[in-house]
């Protein structure tokens, strides 16, 4: 019998947010669940609302964390549906998600 490691709380929240972040770009940010996030983390649904709480939240850290790593579909979709965090990126990023959306 494998015996599994206990991961860090910060540590699980963090995989489980990289995997929301997963989850916003294929599905669509403002269509994220938390079945869907919990069935990528490979956890359950009450871990994702222990962690995050409510959708809005979620959504809060997924484009917290999308600004933090630069990822610019989810930015571009964040600031399509008005996303208050996503609006007030630099101008930087502001340019390279509407160049993006260009190229699409």
């Amino acid at each position: 019998m494998t015996q599994q490691i206990r991961q860090s709380p910060i540590d699980r929240k963090r995989e489980i947010l990289g995997h929301a972040l997963i989850v916003a770009r294929i599905a669509g940010y403002q269509h994220i669940n938390r079945k869907e996030i919990a069935d990528a983390a490979g956890c359950t649904t009450t871990l994702v609302s222990h962690y995050f709480g409510t959708i809005l939240n979620m959504r809060r850290a997924i484009m917290g964390e999308a600004i933090r790593v630069g990822d610019l579909d989810v930015i571009a979709q964040g600031m399509l549906a008005r996303d208050p965090r996503a609006l007030r990126v630099n101008g930087e990023i502001k340019t390279a998600v509407m160049n993006r959306m260009a190229a699409l």
